[in-house]
């Protein structure tokens, strides 16, 4: 009982890892000519998110404020408005940049082109799916071995 609660254990940080690996980084573009502003996300292990012509990305580097040649904002993933319009630009709702595929073909790629954002939703629920079968199956091998 001992070793299937380790590899429970286990099995729960590795999906945890994996939820939390996917999660890329963001920050803000401008579009100088047409004083525009809007969230950039620069994407995961399957896709990169590039910049239309004309725009140009900003980073926070993880302090907060974000430094651009139009000046400065305090930058809020949840209220990026805000800091579009200490800028002086229009908001721009949605991810401005455009998705490019750069991950490997596999189950995984073929998910998430197949079904967006779901297909990540799909492929965390299968890895839990398989980690309670394998937690089942050492469960069972444990209990066999024992009598």
């Amino acid at each position: 009982m001992r070793k299937l609660s380790l590899v429970m254990a286990f099995a729960l940080v590795a999906l945890a890892g994996i939820a939390f690996s996917t999660q890329g980084t963001g920050g803000i573009a401008l579009n100088h000519d047409t004083k525009e502003c809007g969230y950039l996300w620069g994407g995961d292990e399957y896709f990169n998110y590039e910049l239309p012509a004309g725009w140009k990305a900003y980073s926070s580097h993880g302090n907060g404020s974000i430094v651009t040649e139009s000046g400065s904002c305090r930058y809020n993933y949840s209220d990026l408005k805000s800091c579009c319009d200490q800028l002086g630009y229009t908001y721009v709702s949605g991810n401005v940049g455009k998705q490019t595929f750069r991950g490997p073909e596999g189950l995984g790629w073929w998910l998430l082109n197949m079904y967006g954002s779901s297909g990540l939703l799909i492929i965390l629920v299968l890895a839990a799916l398989a980690t309670i079968v394998l937690g089942l199956l050492v469960w069972n091998f444990s209990r066999k071995r024992k009598k």
